[in-house]
């Protein structure tokens, strides 16, 4: 009996052991609270302003007249924000073939940020432009703005949208074609949905705004043959010097040829060579803008260029016999001492050809490396292609 008690108390002292080893069941606790704060969330709110326009400018627009305008844009709400604006028209006036077109300064002046209680003037203009025709006569329409708005965060805009700019310019003088239309197209296409549309200033320039991607301008002007100019919106960027050059038409069996290019090489050059009245073969280039005979003009350098773009222009005026051939080549005179070049190759040097009132051959330069570009020939109305690369360091001598 007194074993079996002995037993007992030593299990009940086993299990007390246990308990105290463990040591989780005597927890003190205790609580605090922080004092509550209120908060709320900011406002974005903008505001568009009335549009400012000289009484009296809204009617009798001729072809050729600039309206000029402004309106106000004001953030009333109490976080910074970004916003685009957008012109949005109706009636006859701004629909047809050359209707009136509308620009403003947020196509081309970046990104639009507003603090808090700030205020922006917008420029804007209203183009009718000169090739406007007949129908245009009385002519009605309406415009106005409309201003998006949202919250700015210091983040860049969303990807998709960039600006497109550059000069159209006469071929034979080189100066800047007031009141232009230009009309974009999506990729190489020349009789697509118009996607946009941009009239040029008093100087001859242009600016758009445009989805990312490459595009193709129909260029329209009183007294000028239809040209094109490609061009390629970068998202977020404005892309300049994305050039256009025009040409009056010519006499149905004269030739224009127009070089353009990029900014590299500074200086390349057009050289014609062709049948000489007198024998042998003439040289007009540079350094011989003009071949004249007994007072009579055969072929001539329109227009010079030295400082990148172009245009280079070389007018055949008068054929001196149609079965004799006329060659044209572009010569890299900025690296005309090179031996292993690819300058010209990486110009964007291109050359249209015009006969009469019409575009009848355009070629790009080959990626191909070389400092003289043969790039067609002449013979009766026939154009053959060349299309060759070689070196040449003396301009004298190409032929």
């Amino acid at each position: 009996m007194l074993k079996n008690r002995s037993l007992a108390i030593l299990v009940v002292f086993t299990l007390v052991a246990a308990l105290i080893g463990g040591s989780t069941l005597a927890v003190l606790t205790s609580s605090a609270s922080t004092v509550a704060n209120n908060f709320s969330a900011g406002t974005l709110v903008v505001v568009a302003g009335e549009q400012n326009i000289e009484v009296g400018n809204y009617a009798n627009m001729a072809p050729g007249d600039t309206i000029p305008g402004t309106f106000s844009v004001t953030n009333n709400g109490t976080l910074p924000l970004r916003y685009t604006v957008e012109a949005v028209t109706s009636g006859d006036l701004f629909a047809g073939s050359t209707p009136a077109v509308v620009s403003h300064s947020v196509y081309s002046d970046g990104d639009y940020i507003l603090s808090p209680g700030d205020v922006e003037t917008i420029a804007f203009d209203v183009h009718l432009p000169l090739i406007a025709e007949n129908g245009y006569q009385a002519a009605l329409g309406q415009l106005y703005f409309i201003v998006s708005a949202e919250q700015y965060t210091g983040e860049p805009p969303p990807v998709g949208t960039g600006t497109v700019s550059g000069f159209v310019v006469d071929a034979t003088s080189g100066q800047g074609i007031h009141g232009a239309m230009i009309n974009f197209r999506s990729g190489t296409s020349t009789d697509g949905p118009i996607i946009g549309t941009a009239s040029t200033g008093p100087d001859g320039a242009y600016s758009l705004q445009l989805a990312e991607g490459s595009y193709t301008g129909e260029i329209l002007a009183a007294g000028y043959v239809t040209g094109y100019l490609t061009a390629v919106s970068v998202a977020n960027t404005e892309t300049g010097n994305q050039n256009g050059v025009l040409t009056a038409a010519i006499g149905d069996e004269q030739y224009r040829i127009v070089l353009t290019w990029g900014a590299n090489p500074s200086d390349l050059d057009s050289h014609l060579t062709g049948p000489a009245v007198e024998g042998g073969r003439f040289h007009v280039f540079y350094a011989n803008r003009t071949y004249t005979y007994n007072g009579v003009t055969y072929a001539a350098l329109d227009y010079d260029d030295t400082s990148s773009y172009g245009p280079e222009t070389t007018t055949i005026y008068l054929y001196v016999s149609e079965g004799d051939v006329y060659r044209y080549s572009v010569h890299d005179y900025s690296n005309r001492y090179a031996t292993n070049s690819t300058a010209m190759a990486n110009s964007g040097a291109s050359v249209q050809v015009y006969r009469g009132d019409s575009l009848v051959g355009t070629y790009n330069v080959p990626q191909q490396d070389g400092t003289l570009w043969t790039v067609f020939e002449i013979q009766g109305s026939t154009i053959n292609a060349i299309n060759g690369m070689t070196y040449q360091s003396n301009p004298y001598y190409v032929q």
